[in-house]
């Protein structure tokens, strides 16, 4: 049928949830980041940064 074959289109091309990660610095070096903080950076579609002092 036409709806069963609308759904496994639909089956096919669905996404994850989408998901919203902080990634923070403590109070050494700004500069250093964890390896799951540079992975969750690369992998963000947008980003938001603050310069919070």
């Amino acid at each position: 049928m036409i709806i069963n074959k609308f759904l496994s289109l639909l089956n096919r091309y669905k996404t994850d949830s989408p998901t919203f990660t902080i990634v923070g610095v403590g109070p050494g070096d700004p500069s250093l980041l964890t390896i799951a903080a540079v992975d969750a950076i690369k992998k963000s579609e947008s980003y938001s940064f603050s310069n919070i002092r």
